[in-house]
């Protein structure tokens, strides 16, 4: 398992995007919501990914 084999998969659900808001160390990936009135919103987060060297580590929620 690699970082990209995990890219793939997270972003294989419907609706998922990734994100960097904390630096490029760790990947975010948030699938969208609809919300009432059309404001946009960020998505609900449901994996972290490292990026650092070395094994590969994920956070799933």
């Amino acid at each position: 398992m690699d970082f990209e084999w995990l890219r793939i998969s997270c972003l294989s659900f419907p609706g998922a995007y990734e994100d960097y808001p904390f630096g490029p160390e760790t990947a975010v990936f948030r699938v969208r919501v609809r919300q009432q009135g059309g404001t946009p919103a960020p998505g609900k987060i449901f994996a972290f990914v490292g990026r650092r060297a070395g094994p590969v580590s994920i956070s799933l929620k």
